[in-house]
């Protein structure tokens, strides 16, 4: 149930980005910032919600240089490239071609960034992602 609550939340997210997207006069860049504004405050709120919750059972919440420390692996940069880089590309794909174009290219982040971090750990991706991965890129199967 908790997974199909996480996939109609991201669905409704998409929905209301593309709605807002093909206002007219719109800006990628603004709508880009608007919406890390938004995910930021979030994440603030519920961080505090949690500080919290931790303070009242009598705990004592994480550092904040313990918390910044994670930045400091080169894998967490590259995480946070590829998905600015998703998000800018997503953002130009359905502004300029539309859903159809969209559902097209959706699946080339998920590949390249995978490929990527092969890439980077010097490990092969499995047979089943290649031939999945494969499916997905040229359209075969459902």
């Amino acid at each position: 149930s908790c997974l199909l609550a996480a996939q109609a939340c991201t669905a409704i997210a998409n929905v209301a980005y593309e709605k807002r997207l093909r206002e007219p006069d719109c800006d990628v860049w603004v709508r880009n910032v608007q919406l890390t504004a938004a995910i930021s405050l979030w994440l603030l709120a519920s961080s505090a919600v949690r500080s919290v919750a931790i303070v009242a059972g009598g705990g004592v919440p994480p550092s904040f240089a313990s918390l910044v420390s994670a930045f400091r692996a080169p894998w967490v940069w590259l995480v946070v490239l590829l998905k600015a880089a998703t998000a800018v590309l997503i953002a130009l794909t359905i502004k300029a071609g539309g859903n159809v174009l969209y559902a097209i290219s959706k699946p080339w982040p998920v590949v390249f960034a995978t490929l990527v971090t092969c890439v980077m750990l010097g490990s092969v991706p499995s047979l089943g992602f290649m031939a999945g991965g494969g499916g997905l890129v040229f359209r075969v199967g459902p």
